[in-house]
């Protein structure tokens, strides 16, 4: 599904389509970004969109890198404006394929892609980012995150997103997924 056209009023069913994601603070400036995602596609799928370079351009990102313990992973957001952004170049920590995947990132700190077979044929996928992060920023974070996510969704659908429409058709969303984590974190 793309926010397409300018058409906000779209957008509300995909601010909805999933939960919002929790923030847990630690010592030294680090939080723990977390969200839970049930997908109707089986965890190889999802592990296919998550690993492979062929396909993480697909809702996340450019990378280079294997997914394998010990290689590198980097990765190049490609939704800057006006161009990409540069390499954020990164480590595997865990690759269990259909189950765990795990790097550092340079820009991202820690994340890991913890996946289940769900009962009814699909994934449970739950995500985390230990990063340090300045209070102002957890909010943009979470933000992008959630986006990513939805990305996946629509990636695993058949709908990768467009990146070089993405400011049009999805910097929109952002914004309101943006208010709502500032307005919850401001909540306490």
């Amino acid at each position: 599904m793309s926010a397409g056209d300018g058409d906000v009023s779209r957008l509300q069913p995909l601010i909805n389509r999933h939960p919002l994601g929790t923030v847990t603070e630690r010592e030294g400036g680090v939080v723990r970004l977390e969200f839970e995602r049930d997908y109707l596609h089986d965890v190889h799928e999802v592990w296919r969109l998550v690993t492979d370079s062929a396909h993480t351009v697909q809702w996340w990102a450019e990378t280079r890198g294997e997914a394998r313990e010990g290689a590198s992973f980097d990765l190049r957001w490609l939704n800057g404006r006006p161009d990409p952004l540069p390499w954020w170049e990164g480590r595997v920590l865990t690759a269990r394929q259909d189950e765990m995947f795990a790097i550092t990132n340079s820009e991202h700190g820690r994340l890991e892609f913890d996946l289940a077979a769900a009962n009814d044929g699909g994934s449970r996928l739950r995500f985390t980012d230990e990063v340090v992060l300045a209070p102002l920023e957890v909010a943009t974070i979470m933000a992008g995150w959630h986006l990513h996510l939805e990305h996946l969704h629509d990636a695993l659908d058949g709908h990768p997103v467009r990146w070089d429409t993405w400011w049009d058709e999805w910097y929109p969303l952002w914004e309101r997924l943006n208010a709502r984590y500032e307005s919850r974190l401001l909540a306490g």
